[in-house]
């Protein structure tokens, strides 16, 4: 083996440029383009005819040699997960409501009573 760290940096320096695997992308292209591992055909699930394993080493061959990767899916926005427990979101929102309600308190007793003479006098008239 032998060798120290400026050995191994004389090595990487002399490799070569990674190249845009055109063949490959030749080849695959049309196969990559039907998703990421299979595709509908028929009203049946058709698996890749390229290997997951075979797929990833293109594309990173693909990255490395500087071009774009144009077959994945775009990656959707992560969902902002609520921590904590269920029960003290319920009971701080019920407290915000309650307060709320109790604002309009006044007015709600004052139209219940209205509706409740109202009623009465109503039912006096008819008898």
């Amino acid at each position: 083996m032998g060798g120290g760290r400026a050995e191994w940096m004389k090595r990487i320096a002399s490799m070569p440029a990674p190249q845009m695997p055109v063949e490959k992308l030749k080849r695959w292209g049309e196969e990559l383009k039907k998703g990421v591992w299979g595709y509908w055909e028929d009203h049946r699930w058709k698996p890749l005819q390229i290997s997951a394993r075979q797929r990833a080493k293109i594309k990173r061959e693909v990255l490395l040699a500087g071009g774009d990767w144009p077959y994945d899916k775009p990656r959707k926005e992560m969902r902002n997960v609520m921590k904590g427990h269920k029960g003290d979101r319920i009971s701080a929102e019920r407290r915000k409501t309650t307060a709320e309600i109790m604002q309009r308190m006044p007015q709600m007793v004052a139209d219940c009573r209205k509706r409740a003479r109202e009623r009465r006098q109503a039912s006096a008239k008819n008898k």
